[in-house]
């Protein structure tokens, strides 16, 4: 038997780290059962998760860092609250840039601790990504555009609704105006989003569950439930086009054609608004 030299824990002879907290194991003689005693005395006794449940918390968290404060400003641009925002500016940016790179550093510490990279969730390149993103990019322009049509026909109500999702965009994400921090948020967010709510989403949801259908639900849903600041009809064009995106990338499992394909979107839309 092994045993951990910093909770106490033993294992089979077979393993070589701790599952609850991923120290190194040492061979469980008289001495190191003296040391683990000592050391475990002195130390907080943590519960005995097992490795699902803390793949499980780490996925809640990094969710909850990474789009709890989206998922509640769209809901309450969505309800017409008025939670007190002010229009971006440069600070907005910066603000939200340091935000996302920090969620993209735990991230990177997350996978690190397991022995991965991102190019373990398909961040890699290759010169055929930039056929897919062409390939990728028209399907999800043809998607939004049908589906765009469809529910502004199809609900009477929303008549002008282009409009009116184009001047409420406007005003909330570029109301301060666009500054060299816009266009450098707008390179940064795709790797943000996607590296997130795509790949590592899609990845320990199909690990848990064992289901590939499951995690494009979980991906595609939790992506779109924080673009309803953009108005109905427009979030649920965007669900289409998140869902092109992770179907691409559960039969691929490439991630870089959906960030080339998502930061032609951002840069693109900043661009408009800056000249308008």
């Amino acid at each position: 038997m092994k045993q951990c030299h910093y909770c106490g824990r033993e294992h089979s002879d077979a393993a070589e780290r701790c599952e609850i907290d991923g120290e190194p194991l040492i061979a469980s003689t008289p001495a190191a059962t003296a040391l683990a005693a000592v050391t475990t005395s002195t130390l907080p006794q943590p519960r005995a998760f097992t490795d699902r449940q803390l793949r499980l918390i780490e996925l809640g968290l990094v969710c909850l860092l990474a789009f709890g404060g989206s998922i509640l400003v769209s809901t309450c641009d969505l309800f017409h609250i008025n939670y007190g925002h002010a229009n971006a500016n440069a600070w907005g940016w910066g603000i939200h840039a340091v935000h996302e790179a920090s969620i993209l550093a735990l991230l990177w510490y997350l996978l690190l601790r397991r022995g991965k990279t991102f190019a373990s969730l398909g961040l890699v390149w290759a010169w055929r990504d930039l056929g897919w993103f062409v390939l990728l990019k028209l399907a999800t322009g043809s998607a939004y555009y049908l589906t765009y049509t469809f529910l502004h026909w199809a609900s009477a109500g929303y008549t002008g609704s282009l409009a009116t999702t184009t001047s409420r965009t406007s005003d909330l994400l570029f109301g301060g105006g666009v500054s060299f921090m816009t266009i450098g948020f707008a390179f940064l967010n795709p790797f943000y989003e996607e590296l997130i709510v795509r790949a590592y989403v899609m990845t320990e949801v199909k690990a848990l569950t064992n289901s590939t259908t499951l995690a494009i639900v979980i991906s595609t849903a939790l992506q779109t439930s924080y673009h309803f600041y953009q108005g109905i009809p427009a979030a649920l064009s965007l669900g289409m086009v998140f869902l092109l995106f992770s179907l691409f990338y559960a039969k691929t499992k490439r991630l870089t054609p959906v960030i080339l394909a998502h930061l032609y979107d951002d840069i693109t839309g900043t661009v408009y608004y800056m000249f308008r």
